[in-house]
């Protein structure tokens, strides 16, 4: 997991930030940008983990 987030890490731009948040029964991603603004993410139903940082990474980078 670790090369994974060092991966997604290196595509983050600068001052933006993507949170893993767990607690008991669920996890989410989210993303903040320079501003300290949420950006919204697509909905993460039923979206694995990998899925919900694939897509704050998509959102990020406008590959979307």
């Amino acid at each position: 997991m670790e090369e994974l987030i060092n991966k997604i890490c290196q595509h983050i731009p600068i001052g933006h930030v993507i949170s893993l948040h767990m607690e008991n029964g669920a996890t989410w991603v989210s993303l903040v940008n320079a501003n300290d603004d949420d950006i919204t993410l697509p909905d993460s139903t039923d979206k694995t983990i990998i899925e919900q940082l694939n897509d704050a990474l998509c959102v990020v980078n406008k590959w979307v």
